[in-house]
């Protein structure tokens, strides 16, 4: 099985940043048995990072692996469109 991999770009403590990567680890915790790994990338402390990878939003997840690479920006509380486009069998539509 591909490993599944995410990248959550956040900046810093805030609010919105802090629930989005609360629902990420639910949702890898209810559709991966909690084994996807999560890389966190603080633009506030890398801003660098998050220009080179063409983040300009906070909070955004990105589904590294497997590809095709898929972004969402914001909190994650829309469950479905968040088990549409992260769902490891789920082919990417708009996010």
């Amino acid at each position: 099985m591909t490993p599944v991999i995410f990248t959550v770009y956040v900046a810093g403590n805030s609010p919105a940043s802090l629930h989005a990567l609360t629902n990420l680890r639910a949702f890898c915790s209810k559709h991966f048995d909690g084994a996807a790994q999560i890389e966190i990338v603080d633009i506030l402390k890398e801003p660098r990072r998050g220009l080179a990878d063409g983040v300009v939003l906070t909070p955004s997840v990105v589904r590294v692996s497997p590809g095709p690479r898929v972004v969402l920006v914001g909190n994650l509380d829309d469950n479905r469109r968040l088990e549409a486009a992260l769902s490891q069998n789920s082919e990417p539509g708009p996010a």
